[in-house]
């Protein structure tokens, strides 16, 4: 009869197989990024959570293009966490003209908090100076309408948005968290791209330190 250790060796190895052999599939990106860089100083990474419960709210990864990344070596690589680095670096990550954004959400949200926090992040980017208020006002307003299946359920965990934005267009797609394509979006011109960038970066906002300081990591 086989010792008892024997088995539970066998057992281990199942196990192993099962959970570790069996190939999973990566999440399906819907918008082209082939033509963006791949270095490490051409992705910013960040956990957004709320201050006082420290529940994780939302992840945003971000990729650039080639000349992008190059600017945003030259103010961090070799350097420490400053103020006027900081201030390098989002001035050369929201003026970007090729960008992809992809924002999966960590806990619900209803449609109101995550309209009011994206107008409030639109605010602190017209204030710095990053966007027109031609352009402000066609995001602020714009919001409802373009989310507006949101209303119902709000977000739900594992909702995710990509964004690419492209120097005279910026393409958005909402996937819910059971894979379904909510919103497919296509706005022309310079400023969707500014709206969507600048905001991030923008004195004031949430995601500015904690995207800037993953280029010092």
């Amino acid at each position: 009869m086989r010792s008892i250790s024997h088995w539970i060796g066998t057992l281990l190895v199942v196990l192993f197989f099962a959970l570790f052999a069996t190939p999973v599939a990566a999440e399906t990106v819907p918008v082209e990024t082939k033509d963006l860089a791949s270095g490490r100083h051409a992705h910013m990474h960040m956990l957004l959570e709320k201050t006082v419960l420290g529940v994780d709210v939302v992840t945003v990864d971000m990729q650039f293009d080639a000349k992008t990344a190059e600017r945003l070596e030259a103010a961090s690589k070799g350097k420490k966490y400053s103020k006027e680095a900081a201030d390098e670096i989002a001035t050369a990550a929201y003026r970007a003209e090729n960008a992809f954004v992809r924002m999966r959400f960590e806990r619900h949200v209803s449609f109101d908090d995550f309209v009011e926090g994206s107008r409030k992040s639109l605010g602190f980017a017209l204030k710095a100076g990053m966007i027109t208020k031609a352009n402000y006002d066609r995001s602020y307003n714009g919001l409802p309408q373009w989310f507006g299946f949101l209303k119902k359920n709000g977000i739900h965990k594992g909702d995710r948005i990509y964004y690419r934005a492209k120097p005279d267009s910026l393409r958005t797609v909402y996937v819910d968290h059971q894979g379904k394509t909510m919103l497919d979006q296509t706005d022309d011109g310079a400023d969707p791209r500014l709206a969507l960038l600048a905001p991030f970066f923008a004195p004031g906002s949430d995601f500015r330190e904690p995207l800037i300081r993953s280029q010092f990591e």
